[in-house]
């Protein structure tokens, strides 16, 4: 192209300026789209990992929540409505607690003895009494919600010889101080032996 007038070659020089901006421009946009598809790109991925890590995350704490609730239930213990079982513990040396259970209204104690002896076992069974009264801390509400007391005798190999309903009056005449201690035993043992025909742990002697 020959250059005839300055006017021409800034004409000219200027819509070579536009078509090199508009080039420019051109380009860019170009180079913006695929940076912007790159970024696009690797935010999908870092949002696909940032997921998964989540959901392993999740998993692994519903895991560990499913884990430590089936131990609380394994360990789990019902209460018993005013009464301390960590309290309850009979101070004898041939009658020794094994269990003791609390549902809907029923309280079932489970002991080992480990003697036949008649005279033994009422001065041991006397120290039921004491030990029952130490561990109920609200009587109203243990004699309210409890309707029925079970006392399960297993021999000393923990065969079960025998089982029993006491009667909860009993238990009421106690805490009341109508009955004393060692009566509360005998009534214990005289019910244990007219369920069992005789002598107490006949039936579990080998």
């Amino acid at each position: 192209m020959v250059i005839t007038d300055y006017g021409d070659y800034r004409g000219w020089n200027m819509e070579r300026r536009k078509i090199l901006l508009g080039s420019g421009t051109a380009l860019a946009t170009v180079l913006a789209g695929c940076a912007s598809s790159e970024a696009d790109s690797q935010k999908k991925k870092d949002e696909t990992k940032t997921n998964k890590e989540n959901d392993h995350k999740k998993d692994d704490t519903e895991k560990k929540d499913d884990t430590e609730n089936n131990h609380k239930k394994k360990g789990k213990k019902t209460d018993i409505p005013g009464f301390d079982r960590d309290a309850f513990d009979i101070d004898s040396d041939v009658i020794h607690v094994k269990k003791v259970m609390y549902r809907k209204g029923k309280f079932d104690l489970r002991v080992m003895v480990t003697t036949t002896d008649r005279d033994v076992l009422v001065e041991e069974f006397r120290a039921l009494a004491p030990s029952l009264t130490r561990a109920i801390r609200d009587a109203d509400e243990f004699l309210t919600e409890v309707k029925e007391i079970k006392l399960t005798v297993l021999d000393k190999h923990k065969n079960r010889v025998l089982a029993v309903f006491l009667d909860v009056k009993w238990l009421r005449k106690l805490l009341n101080g109508d009955i004393t201690n060692d009566q509360f035993g005998e009534r214990i043992l005289d019910l244990i032996e007219s369920v069992n025909g005789g002598p107490l742990l006949n039936a579990g002697q080998s």
